[in-house]
């Protein structure tokens, strides 16, 4: 399910030890006990999650899961929609982590879902959502790389689709805005914005105001 060596260009590697130190931070200040990963391709950053029991999300697993499912580490081989659609009532996660299809669309459905599926105080983090550049932002991945290529290589095949725009729904009087270097001090809050410099895309992190 991990990268073998020479198998991933280091950046993502990196980025998939970046990414999961911060949720393994998380989860131990909040006391995590469940964790639902929505769009895992190779499962870098799922496989270093320390949370007792973990769902993996993704409509292809590029891997045998056979070799790594137990009875407290799920792989769920389907749509995002389909998985939430099909959970049981009352299944909620302690801690979230959305790098799903990068559409707006898609993220927000995610989110939103996420939502309903922790309690209050579970943080919720979405990755890619400040492009690198002009180019990243576009959402046709193709239509990305053409520009990219016809202004001129410059040794990036970043995408990020316009998940960006998840930030304006929010941005609201009962969610706010941090940044990833908030996510360490153990605050409860609810999380989903705030962007944090990655190897990769940015990820970020939204919280629910406490009342008052």
């Amino acid at each position: 399910m991990t990268e073998q060596a020479g198998e991933l260009p280091d950046p993502w590697v990196m980025q998939h030890e970046f990414t999961s130190k911060r949720l393994n931070r998380l989860a131990a200040a909040l006391g995590a006990k469940s964790y639902l990963e929505i769009g895992v391709h190779t499962g870098g950053t799922f496989a270093r999650v320390q949370v007792a029991e973990r769902t993996a999300v993704d409509p292809a697993f590029p891997f045998p899961v056979s070799d790594h499912e137990d009875d407290v580490t799920i792989f769920a081989e389907m749509t995002s929609d389909e998985f939430f659609a099909g959970l049981p009532a009352g299944k909620t996660y302690d801690l979230v982590f959305i790098d799903g299809l990068h559409t707006f669309e898609q993220t927000y459905r995610d989110l939103c879902n996420a939502i309903v599926r922790s309690h209050p105080a579970a943080p919720i983090l979405v990755d890619d959502t400040v492009p690198s550049d002009v180019y990243s932002a576009l959402r046709d991945p193709e239509q990305a790389f053409a520009f990219r290529a016809a202004a001129g290589p410059d040794g990036s095949a970043a995408w990020h689709g316009d998940t960006f725009k998840v930030s304006s729904p929010c941005t609201t009087s009962t969610w706010g805005w941090t940044t990833a270097r908030s996510w360490a001090r153990g605050t409860r809050r609810r999380w989903c914005g705030g962007p944090a410099r990655g190897a990769g895309g940015r990820c970020s992190t939204r919280w629910r105001r406490s009342p008052g």
